[in-house]
């Protein structure tokens, strides 16, 4: 909870789903979305981003295949609501591969300084990361107000570290309230000539 660890047994889990209010009685987003999925003859994982309630959940669950059904064998979940600024997003990345994006925002007005001064100052610690190859930010020539910032890392890996490294988490804390509905937009990009 909360980037803390904890753990429920199946009982416990259960009891917990069956007594809540749903996600859809609550009013609040829901929405799922798979990052990725590695299949390897009759074991799979698969990554899943989950908005519900006030939490998003990063989710890593593992299934066996048995008699030709797919079952589910362990779900491991961490909130990452306080990490992003309501990142959404285009595309799966694939796993041991550059993970290749790029970011939107639009900046609300009367904030742009401050906006292109927070993200200078992510772009420069950005770069200095390991993993990360490219972090450029440029302004869009016909809107001011909306910046682009190409993003290249060396795997999945490097970005998620990169996604919850402290300039990152400072710079998602400080945009709120700054930029339109509090959303980045992201989009993942693929080689022309790569066979994922």
């Amino acid at each position: 909870m909360r980037g803390q660890p904890y753990a429920k047994t199946l009982k416990q889990y259960l009891d917990g789903v069956q007594n809540r209010q749903s996600p859809k009685e609550s009013g609040k987003p829901f929405k799922g979305e798979i990052v990725t999925i590695r299949v390897v003859n009759s074991i799979a994982v698969a990554e899943i981003k989950v908005t519900m309630y006030d939490f998003v959940y990063q989710e890593f669950l593992s299934f066996h295949k048995i008699d030709g059904r797919w079952l589910l064998v362990s779900k491991l979940i961490s909130d990452i609501a306080d990490q992003i600024a309501g990142a959404t997003s285009t595309g799966t990345p694939v796993a041991d591969t550059k993970t290749v994006l790029i970011a939107t925002i639009h900046i609300l007005p009367g904030f742009e300084e401050e906006v292109k001064g927070a993200l200078k100052t992510m772009e420069i610690a950005s770069n200095k990361e390991t993993g990360c190859e490219q972090f450029v930010a440029n302004t869009q020539k016909d809107s001011p107000q909306a910046v682009v910032v190409y993003e290249v890392y060396k795997n999945d890996e490097a970005f998620q570290l990169h996604k919850t490294s402290s300039h990152a988490k400072a710079f998602f804390e400080f945009v709120k309230g700054k930029i339109v509905n509090d959303k980045i937009e992201t989009v993942f990009l693929t080689e022309l000539n790569s066979s994922k």
